[in-house]
């Protein structure tokens, strides 16, 4: 994986919805497929998928970052609906080149859903500055739970 100093890290946090169903298996390979190019990128973060929405959170530098959200824009399995910009002092999820999250793990279940819980805000916000805070404090919740 590629080393970046801490002063040099972003995250970006985003939403997004598959026009298709996507079967655990997909899922699964997608996220491998992630998870080696992002760790040759020095690319980390989490994916979590349910009902057609995604929730991915990813950090490095702001190069990496910036290119990875190119190809995102680019991919035309879901279209990009909300996203934030974060500035971090340090990794939270430097073993995880992208790990699939089991939504199962949340009480509702669907990604919207789980930003709300746990962010304390109507996922319509995630772009206010206010949210940014929470945006951490849902990073901080699940890099815990690694």
């Amino acid at each position: 994986m590629a080393v970046v100093a801490d002063s040099e890290l972003v995250a970006r946090i985003y939403l997004s919805r598959s026009p298709q169903p996507l079967d655990v298996t997909t899922l699964r390979a997608l996220a491998d497929r992630a998870n080696v190019r992002n760790r040759s990128d020095g690319v980390t973060g989490f994916l979590t998928h349910r009902n057609g929405v995604f929730t991915q959170y990813i950090e490095g530098s702001p190069q990496a970052i910036d290119a990875l959200w190119s190809r995102l824009l680019a991919d035309d399995r879901h279209s990009i609906e909300r996203h934030a910009n974060l500035v971090v002092s340090e990794r939270r999820f430097g073993e995880w080149g992208m790990h699939l999250l089991d939504p199962l793990w949340f009480p509702s279940g669907a990604p919207l859903d789980v930003l709300e819980e746990v962010l304390g805000v109507s996922p319509n916000a995630i772009l206010d500055s206010t949210a940014l805070n929470a945006v951490t404090s849902v990073v901080d919740r699940v890099s815990n739970a690694q």
